[in-house]
Parts: structure tokens; C-alpha cells; sequence
């Protein structure tokens, strides 16, 4: 069981990566506002923030610090929850899908990220819809 004092400081350390997170994601949107790079109907700014944190946290399962039970908990609480979590939108998932794939599950891999993303364009759909109908 984790103590009050622990859950505090991991608390800390995923607020603090969360601000940097956030704060590398304005970047990257500004940069890419500036530069007009692609187009209005192609969202790079957005592909490249979700590839380059999927990269990342690919390499952080890699070294250690994504990896459940290995390294300090603070670490993956700063780099994977924290930061990835608030600066990718899909980078919880690109190493959820990589880990069930590891750990010789393909199917389950693969089953879990479709039922994400159908599940994820669904429920946009309904919350749009719902959005319509009441405001």
C-alpha cells in the first residue's frame, strides 16, 4: 500500500510532467502554425505530436522508465503519465497496443485497438450529436 506522503510526491511528479507536456504541445501547435506547414484538412500538427510521443514512449518502454515494476515509479508517473500523457493523444495507447503485442497477445493487440478507436469515433459522434441537441 502506498503511503500519503508517496501518493503526494507521485501527485507532483505527474502534475509537473503534465505541465511540461502540455506545454511542449502548444509549442509544437505554434511552430506548426507559423511555418502553415500541410494543409487545413490534414492535421500535421497533430500527427507529429502523437508520432513523435509514440516514438518516445516506445523508447521509454525500452530503457526502463514506461515499463510497470522497473525503475522508479516517479519516473514513468513524470515521463509517461505526466508529460506523453498530456503532450500525445495516443501515446497510452501506442504502448498499451505495443505491450499486449510483447507480450504475445496479437490478437488481444490488435482487438484493443480497434475497439478503441471505433469505440473513441463512436462516442465523438454521440457526445456530438448530444452537444447539438442541447446547446
Amino acid at each position: 500500500m502506498i503511503s500519503p506522503a508517496e501518493t503526494a510526491l507521485v501527485l507532483l511528479w505527474v502534475a509537473l510532467g503534465s505541465a511540461l507536456g502540455g506545454l511542449a504541445r502548444y509549442g509544437m501547435a505554434t511552430w506548426y502554425l507559423h511555418r502553415k506547414a500541410g494543409t487545413p484538412d490534414w492535421p500535421l500538427d497533430t500527427l507529429l505530436v502523437n508520432v513523435s510521443g509514440a516514438g518516445l514512449i516506445g523508447a521509454l518502454l525500452a530503457a526502463g522508465p514506461a515499463d510497470p515494476g522497473v525503475g522508479p515509479q516517479w519516473t514513468a508517473m513524470f515521463l509517461v503519465t505526466g508529460f506523453l500523457g498530456s503532450y500525445t493523444t495516443v501515446s497510452a495507447l501506442s504502448l498499451q497496443v505495443l505491450v499486449l503485442a510483447r507480450n504475445r497477445l496479437p490478437g488481444r493487440a490488435l482487438a484493443y485497438l480497434m475497439v478503441t478507436l471505433v469505440g473513441g469515433m463512436t462516442a465523438v459522434v454521440l457526445g456530438y450529436q448530444a452537444g447539438l441537441r442541447l446547446f
